[in-house]
């Protein structure tokens, strides 16, 4: 049972990594992060999805 909770683990893991690949991230001054796909930066505004 524990080797199936491992794989899981390690599914769960590779999910999340491929996720993250494909997204962009911005940093905030506070440290807070937004994960998204950057639209346009234009005039001071940035769209993201």
């Amino acid at each position: 049972m524990g080797s199936k909770i491992a794989f899981a683990a390690f599914c769960s893991t590779l999910a999340l990594a491929a996720t993250a690949a494909n997204a962009d991230q911005v940093v905030l001054k506070s440290g807070d992060r937004i994960t998204g796909k950057i639209l346009s930066a234009a005039g001071g505004s940035l769209v993201v999805t």
